[in-house]
């Protein structure tokens, strides 16, 4: 019996291989962490799934799925085993600027308010203006105000109009962070 451990980041994509021989050739089955049985069909719509070949896949993984994935081969002659534990993790998304910040701006100037986060999954990102809307990456607004595709939130003419809070929030599966 063999036994292995596998780290994947939350929404990622998992391959696990289960190779065996034997004669007569070998039926392979999957137990899963929840102790059902996964058997090779040739198509299958679940999240989780097995190839004919015996490679488990788990298309889009949750925190749920942690646990220990363990392949059985068996013939007519025995059984063999082997095991691996799967680790999901996650981060909650952390933005890399100041929660708060106070800019001041000269009517008719260019405005430039940076947002980023690191997050696992990647965090997506959303400027709230001071009218309520919400803002997204590469959204244009009223033709003066653009958010990049980075999350830097753009005000190509500042008006006294434009006067107010702005609010940045990054979100993913683990949690939200927010800079005003």
């Amino acid at each position: 019996m063999t036994y292995r451990e596998v780290t994947i980041h939350q929404g990622g994509q998992v391959h696990l291989e289960c190779k065996a021989d034997g004669v007569p050739a070998p039926l392979l089955s999957w137990v899963l962490p929840n102790r059902s049985t996964l058997t090779s069909t040739v198509t299958s719509s679940n999240r989780i799934s097995m190839d004919t070949n015996g490679t488990l896949h788990i298309s889009v993984t949750l925190p749920t799925d942690r646990g220990v994935y363990r392949c059985v081969a068996s013939n007519s002659a025995g059984e063999a085993s082997a095991s691996v534990r799967l680790h999901v993790s996650s981060l909650p998304p952390v933005i890399q600027q100041p929660r708060e910040e106070h800019l001041l701006f000269a009517v008719g100037w260019p405005v430039y308010a940076h947002c980023s986060a690191r997050g696992t999954p990647t965090p997506t990102l959303r400027w709230r203006i001071p009218d309520g809307t919400l803002v997204r990456p590469s959204q244009f607004l009223h033709g003066n105000l653009f958010v990049l595709p980075n999350g830097t939130l753009h005000i190509r003419n500042f008006g006294s109009k434009d006067a107010g809070s702005y609010e940045c929030t990054a979100s993913n599966a683990a949690g939200t962070s927010r800079r005003t």
